[in-house]
């Protein structure tokens, strides 16, 4: 019999309506008698909680929330979805229909539409007025700039990447009248020269240059001014920041037009004019307007003769005016408050009110409300009010749910269209409500959202009120994480090299990643040991911190970065007092996690705060991002990756210029890359903090530094690196975990790579990590291990994940699911071996040493002997041995060791294959 195959069966007997649930069968027997749901049970369609419900001008509805990304256009979405509201409306059965509710873009639209229809009354008032004093053709010349400077600051604005919203009008409305003035004064000064008898070119030429001065100046003014608003952070700067832009790009315009190509057509508009008499009309009115302005030379000639009364009168009016700021009699607000076409009455009745009462309050005030619409309704175009939408169950200012609450949300005529504003449409709604006894608070409000977006309402309840006021600041901070959640505030806790580009970054993109996110952040306050140092960047404005403690648990920052380094001390003592204190924690300190980062995770998730560190492994290399989001789905075998920038910046040159190593590390300190103490680089401990790190991530286990075998780099010679190049290898100094049958090796040492392999041509400063997993195979990433600018950019990166609300374990896996970590013996490690042995220069010694070799079960891929041109007595011997155990190796070097034949101690290297 063949193959067997297997079948799945799935039965859908899904009932939905009354006579489909009545006819369901819930009890048949075998002499077919049938008992159906309907014959036992009465079925009534209804709500299953009378008190969530909505209604729409009376009728039972179901709402659907529109909404639409920071990208696309407010107006394309409205239009399309009116169309598509359209066409369901027309195939739908009788008694169902879709209508638009709450249509914010309405208004979007009616502003754009009034800007625009300010701005073509506001250039016919202008060219009327031009008309008084110059002939229609002068007029059209000075009117044309307009258009021409709008259409070549509309290009600018493509260039620059704004879009035609109500700022960018607003600019192109100020533009109007600041460009009316200058090419009036330069049309007027022209004109001017004209009457004085010069001709018409000489008039353009001379009128031209006399205004040049003040105009440009004119220019550079507004610029400054305007300019200004560049410089503001946050929010509001992200707002008014594309005022100037836009202003400044038709006033650049306007400019060249004005100096450039206006004086050529207004001299030949003088040229037909020289040829007319004036209109009788233009004579009167000229005549009229000298007397004024004979008048207001008077006047100013009166304030210059009294000079110190006028500048006595000027300082009198500056402290009224300073006066009524400070007494409160003119109000300071951000953004004027835009009328909408809202108004909702949100009704609070008491706990355990039972539906039917307020179902009673809500009726009296549809009534009200009915009575409203027909007494407004008579001074408007047509009805007042379009829609009434009544909710039971909700409340906009009462976190809870319940019988006792409801919203009234009532659909108004266009503000554009209605006379009646929402403040007497309240009064006269709250006139014509009737006394409401059982009512605890009613709201009649028009609900609206700022330019920051709509804030978050939370209510806490308890009797201690530090407890309180705790809870509080923890909820902020674990708030701030998420998107759409404005400014959130950076701490950097040492301000070397790492931190300089972490302040010079977020300084520099904080416009692009407001733009990208819809949100922002920001530094607020920094702290490292000297306060005085010149560091090349401007911390003044932030808030300062002797102590890196106080700043991680002070309530100015929702992120603590810490950047000084250490695995104990103070270091370790601020990012635990930051996650006490509910801050999230970005750190570049390998050390720190490698020995206690599932301790600090755990402490993390417990205040439900982040944890981030991909800057402390390869520093730009994104590895963490990779492992925790693109490589999770994977099974991962083998993590191999050279960690540290030093050391293969010293292998790397000692192989390039034939140089020892002692030469080569002192190169390294001269040129920054070193340390002055080189120990925790060079002897491999670096890369094994970031090892331990990245083998936690790839193996869900808990952090075990202390079972890394750790070997540096200081034995390797100028010989060893000559001789594997000669065999087609490079030598890297690797960080290496491996998942075997035994459990996990993780090894630093120097190893043998071929030439040919990825890993083989990561050179100088570079760094590259290398993951092996049963469903990618091998990737490789490259890139800068470490610096000012790699560095910070991963640490920039990690707020970043905080900013977007991208929270999860530090460790990929919760901390309290890590697995113990299984080491596997070193000595059952399995691979090719370099040995390099300096041996006596004796009879029968090669033949001893391969002798011990063979009692060991090695076999020699090749055996290299070479004459020490600096002593005969010692012959340098390399061999390549084919793959082995560790175990055998070291027992065949002690028994070559123990015969005597060697002038050295042996040193060995591994030789790793990459696939």
């Amino acid at each position: 019999m063949g193959g067997q195959t297997s079948y799945q069966l799935q039965f859908s007997n899904l009932r939905k309506t009354i006579d489909e649930l009545s006819d369901l069968v819930i009890i048949n027997n075998a002499n077919g008698v049938a008992i159906k749901l309907g014959d036992v049970a009465n079925i009534v369609d209804r709500f299953e909680k009378p008190e969530e419900r909505i209604e729409l001008n009376g009728q039972p509805t179901a709402i659907l929330k529109i909404s639409k990304n920071t990208i696309d256009d407010t107006l394309k979405v409205a239009d399309a979805l009116n169309e598509f509201i359209a066409a369901e409306n027309a195939i739908l059965p009788k008694g169902t229909k879709l209508t638009v509710l709450n249509d914010n873009s309405t208004l979007v639209r009616d502003r754009l539409q009034l800007l625009l229809t300010n701005g073509w009354q506001g250039l016919i008032l202008a060219t009327l007025a031009l008309l008084l004093f110059f002939s229609w053709r002068y007029t059209f010349w000075i009117a044309l700039g307009l258009p021409i400077s709008f259409l070549g600051g509309l290009a600018m604005m493509v260039l620059f990447g704004i879009s035609i919203n109500m700022i960018s009008m607003v600019a192109l409305l100020m533009a109007i009248g600041i460009l009316m003035d200058d090419a009036i004064v330069l049309s007027e000064n022209i004109d001017r020269e004209f009457r004085n008898g010069k001709t018409p070119l000489d008039a353009a030429v001379d009128g031209t240059k006399k205004v040049f001065s003040g105009v440009f100046s004119s220019y550079l003014t507004s610029a400054l001014l305007f300019g200004s608003l560049l410089m503001m952070k946050g929010d509001i700067g992200q707002i008014l920041g594309v005022l100037p832009i836009v202003l400044l790009s038709v006033l650049t315009i306007s400019l060249i037009e004005a100096f450039l190509v206006l004086p050529h057509h207004l001299k030949q508009s003088l040229i037909h004019t020289a040829k007319k008499k004036q209109p009788k009309w233009r004579i009167w009115f000229e005549a009229k307007f000298a007397k004024f302005r004979d008048a207001v030379s008077n006047v100013a000639d009166v304030a210059m003769n009294f000079r110190y009364v006028t500048v006595g009168l000027a300082v009198a009016m500056l402290v009224f005016s300073v006066g009524l700021i400070a007494t409160g009699t003119v109000k300071f607000k951000a953004f004027p408050s835009l009328e909408g076409n809202n108004i909702e009455a949100r009704v609070l009745l008491a706990q355990g009110t039972p539906l039917a009462e307020t179902e009673r309050v809500m009726g009296v005030l549809l009534a009200s409300l009915d009575k409203t619409n027909k007494m407004l309704s008579e001074s408007e175009p047509s009805a007042l009010i379009e829609n009434v939408q009544l909710i039971y169950g909700k409340h906009g200012e009462v976190p809870e749910n319940g019988t006792h609450l409801a919203t009234l949300s009532v659909d108004l005529l266009s503000t554009e269209v209605r006379n009646t504003n929402i403040d007497q449409i309240k009064a006269v709604w709250q006139q014509n409500t009737q006394a409401l006894p059982s009512i605890v608070n009613i709201q009649y409000k028009e609900p609206v959202v700022g330019p920051a977006g709509r804030a978050i309402h939370i209510r806490l309840v308890g009797e201690d009120l530090t407890i309180l006021t705790e809870a509080s600041s923890k909820v902020q901070n674990i708030i701030r994480g998420y998107d759409g959640v404005s400014n959130l505030r950076l701490g950097i806790a040492g301000v070397g090299v790492v931190g300089v580009g972490v302040v010079k970054l977020v300084n520099d993109r904080q416009t692009a990643f407001t733009t990208m996110f819809d949100t922002s952040m920001s530094i607020t306050a920094v702290s490292a040991r000297s306060k005085t140092r010149d560091r090349g960047v401007d911390l003044t404005n932030y808030i300062w911190f002797d102590d890196a403690r106080e700043l991680a648990k002070s309530d100015d920052i929702d992120v603590f970065i810490e950047l000084i380094g250490g695995d104990e001390g103070i270091a370790r003592e601020a990012v635990t007092i930051a996650l006490e204190h509910g801050k999230h924690v970005v750190t570049a300190n390998k050390a720190l996690i490698a020995k206690h980062g599932v301790a600090l995770a755990a402490l993390a998730e417990k205040n439900k705060v982040g944890l981030l560190f991909e800057a402390a492994v390869a520093g730009g290399i994104p590895i963490i991002r990779v492992m925790s989001q693109s490589v999770v789905a994977n099974e991962i075998t083998h993590i191999a990756g050279i960690m540290n920038g030093t050391c293969n910046y010293i292998l790397t040159t000692m192989k390039k210029d034939g140089l020892d190593f002692a030469t080569v590390l002192a190169d390294a300190q001269a040129k920054g890359y070193a340390e002055a103490d080189p120990t925790f680089d060079v002897g491999g401990i670096d890369t094994a903090h970031k090892l331990a790190i990245l083998t936690s991530l790839a193996f869900g286990t808990e952090i075990n530094f202390d079972s890394i075998y750790i070997e540096g780099i200081e034995k390797i010679t100028d010989i060893d690196i000559r001789i594997a190049d000669q065999l087609g290898y490079c030598i890297k100094l690797l960080g290496m975990a491996v998942k075997t049958d035994n459990g996990i090796e993780q090894r630093v040492h120097p190893a043998l790579v071929s030439k040919s392999s990825p890993i083989a041509a990561v050179d100088d400063v570079n760094n590259a990590v290398y993951v092996d997993s049963k469903a990618l195979d091998g990737i490789m990433l490259e890139g800068k291990g470490a610096g000012e600018g790699p560095t910070a950019s991963s640490v920039v990166g990690d707020v970043l994940q905080i900013l977007r609300g991208f929270i999860e374990p530090a460790f990929i896996t919760p901390t309290a699911r890590l697995k113990p970590y299984q080491k596997a013996r070193m000595n059952r490690h399995e691979g090719g071996y370099y040995i390099a042995l300096n041996v006596k220069n004796k009879v029968g010694a090669l033949a001893a040493i391969s002798e011990r070799m063979a009692e060991a079960k090695i076999s020699i891929e090749s055996l290299i002997q070479q004459k020490d041109e600096g002593n005969d007595d010692v012959i340098p011997v390399t061999i390549i041995t084919e793959e082995t155990s560790e175990s055998d190796i070291r027992f065949a070097l002690t028994k070559i060791a123990a015969d005597g034949f060697l002038d050295a101690e042996a040193r060995l290297i591994r030789i790793e294959k990459f696939s």
